[in-house]
């Protein structure tokens, strides 16, 4: 999935991109959240949902739905009480409930639809929920989106046509359908859609039927066999040239299919000619296509960026009409398939697995196609060039806040390429096809602690503690070093070399030394082992000079870090209490701040403007457990944010009366 940092605009992004760059992280326009996992986290009574089947209406005139959700859901032998809460926004009105055929009450507040069935036998383990429902889906979530109704014109005195799509990462399904909307809970989906038969309804899965309904309008439907998280569903409607290839994979031919605006497809179709070839190029490096059986697909939609909806990613129409700055970005998203739709994260901390994995895909594709320079420089783009600081200003990888900044794409990709290093390229592309084809995994949930394993058994040592620090923390290794180089008897010398690490933690992890030797460079490596390491290393001739990793290669400085923009002290105390609790920020340079807090949900609850402040002395701010109106707010989780011109700084607080 592509994200634009905050709400810098793509093409400010852009303007940066070159044929060697990766693609701008463009998901649009976003409206800040700061919560790391933005899935409705209220305790719930325990049940699998299986299969969704979703019949709608979708009149893109008046902006709404209208339809009912068939939910097919298993409880666990031990439930006592036969109780379901689903995820629906209050914008949206349930006009009835029925259990197995029978009406049920329900009660439908602070976007939770709870329904209860008592004096059921222990025995009756299964249930189908039909919720009727419609209105107008809100704008919602970390990106503002949710289902979308957009005009494909360029402006609003050039209308062209309606466009209907759905950004739902990463918890914004439940803004158009009642579904259980977090990302370890997988289903199978059936979706029947009826639009205006001048449009054409795309989405994921295979096409079951497409037959007229009520006068002026049209009923598709589609359907997908392989379970899927409620993120991963996608629709677009709107008007459609459409194609399709036959791709040699390896289960056989595999249908691509490709839905694009009329207006775009001269662009469209050199920006998706080497789909096919991107294919095999992830089948060798990632194992099988995960869902041959059905098809992998393009629908575009009017958006800045794109969405790895599984087996039809939703690709917006300003990367394909601007190649260039996008030319990685038809790889990112077919690289999802196998990370992020194959395999999932059980919970958005662990989104590097997506993104991290997705961003380095990008990379190996460069170096398959323009070789290892090309691919060190796109490696130096994304590390040392656009984080000058080295990610050690942002969060731990596995918090990250929101959840869809360029940390996750960047600093994950980073870690792999030094993976990479570590194993060496037999075990790391070993890695990962044993990664994506574990039967154990399924096509399911997992954590870092699976993928960490798995390195693990690569390498024939525990990688534990060298993943540790990378994902946990932000720090990063910041070096002091010399060297001594002495004759020895033999005529050749005798070098020294010493690595003190100044951050903690410490690193393991290994770094390249270019020994200058009669004018040509000799590349030797040292492994940081803990606070000092020491090598000797003997040689046959007398080295000129030594220089450590000149090319960058290792995400390690041996210069000061530039200072952070904004520093928060705190909060104090934490747990806070019935006062509240305050946080003191520290300016790197004179800005207009607010502070914002959110809640477990991503929902901004309140934003102080504090004006103008100073810069290098400690701003006291406290929080007084309340929201924007003063209202005291309940116990849990929040996450205070401090806006500083363009840049912010996040510290999560708890809040316990």
């Amino acid at each position: 999935m592509r994200y634009a940092r905050l709400a810098i605009p793509c093409f400010l992004l852009a303007s940066v991109a070159a044929a060697r760059e990766p693609a701008p992280l463009c998901k649009g326009p976003s409206t800040y959240l700061a919560t790391a996992d933005r899935a409705p986290e209220t305790p719930r009574p325990a049940y699998d949902a299986v299969h969704y089947a979703l019949d709608l209406r979708i009149d893109p005139g008046a902006g709404r739905i209208d339809g009912i959700v068939n939910v097919e859901l298993t409880f666990p032998v031990d439930a006592v009480r036969r109780e379901v809460v689903l995820d629906l926004v209050d914008e949206l009105t349930v006009v009835g409930v029925t259990w197995n055929g029978d009406a049920v009450a329900h009660q439908h507040d602070d976007n939770l639809l709870t329904v209860v069935r008592d004096n059921l036998p222990p025995a009756a383990r299964t249930a189908v929920l039909a919720i009727t429902y419609g209105g107008r889906p809100p704008r919602h979530g970390e990106l503002s989106m949710g289902l979308v109704f957009r005009d494909r014109g360029p402006s609003p005195s050039e209308l062209m046509g309606p466009v209907v799509f759905n950004v739902s990462e990463p918890a914004s399904s439940h803004a158009w359908w009642p579904c259980r909307d977090i990302p370890s809970d997988e289903a199978t989906v059936r979706l029947a859609l009826t639009v205006p038969d001048t449009l054409t309804a795309v989405a994921i899965g295979v096409q079951i039927s497409d037959a007229p309904a009520d006068p002026g309008w049209r009923r598709t439907v589609w359907e997908t066999a392989y379970p899927l998280p409620p993120y991963l569903v996608g629709v677009t409607i709107s008007e459609f040239v459409a194609w399709e290839e036959d791709c040699p994979a390896a289960a056989g031919l595999l249908p691509l299919t490709f839905h694009i605006f009329p207006e775009d497809l001269d662009a469209a179709v050199p920006f998706f000619a080497a789909t096919c070839d991107m294919m095999g190029f992830m089948e060798d490096i990632a194992g099988p296509y995960p869902f041959p059986a059905e098809r992998y697909g393009h629908m575009e939609i009017k958006w800045g960026g794109a969405m790895e909806h599984q087996t039809s990613t939703s690709m917006g129409n300003s990367p394909i009409n601007d190649t260039d700055s996008y030319n990685q970005i038809v790889v990112h998203e077919l690289a999802h398939q196998w990370f992020g739709d194959l395999l999932t994260p059980a919970a958005w901390g662990d989104i590097w697995l997506n993104e991290g994995f997705a961003r380095y895909c990008e990379a190996l594709w460069v170096e398959r196609t323009e070789g290892r320079e090309a691919y060190l420089a796109f490696m130096h783009a994304i590390g040392h060039e656009r984080h000058p600081d080295l990610f050690t200003h942002e969060d731990p990888l596995t918090d990250p806040s929101p959840v869809l900044q360029v940390l996750v794409y960047d600093k994950g990709a980073w870690i792999l390429h030094m993976l990479r290093d570590e194993l060496g390229d037999a075990g790391f592309f070993d890695l990962l096809r044993a990664y994506t084809g574990d039967p154990a995994l399924g096509a399911g949930s997992v954590t870092s602690a699976d993928f960490v394993a798995h390195a693990s058994s690569v390498a024939g040592r525990d990688l534990a503690p060298w993943f540790a620090p990378w994902l946990t923390t932000s720090a990063a290794p910041e070096l002091s070093w010399s060297w001594r180089s002495t004759p020895a008897s033999d005529g050749g010398s005798r070098l020294r070399v010493v690595i003190r690490q100044l951050q903690t933690p410490a690193f393991e992890l290994q770094v390249p030394l270019h020994l200058i030797i009669g004018g040509e460079t000799f590349v030797r490596t040292i492994r940081l082992r803990g606070p000092e390491t020491v090598d000797v290393f003997d040689l046959p001739l007398t080295v000129e000079t030594v220089l450590l990793d000149p090319d960058r290669i290792s995400l390690v400085t041996t210069t000061p870090l530039p200072p952070p923009t904004v520093t928060i002290l705190g909060p104090y105390p934490n747990p806070a209490g019935r006062g509240g609790g305050e946080i003191s920020f520290r300016l790197l340079s004179p800005a207009t701040v607010s502070v914002d807090v959110h809640d477990a949900r991503g929902r901004r609850l309140g934003r102080w403007d504090l004006g103008m402040r100073s810069a290098d002395i400690l701003h006291p701010w406290i929080w007084r457990g309340a929201d924007g109106q003063g209202r005291p707010l309940p116990d849990g989780i929040y996450w205070l944010t401090v806006n500083a011109a363009s840049e912010r700084a996040v510290r999560k607080i708890v809040l316990v009366r």
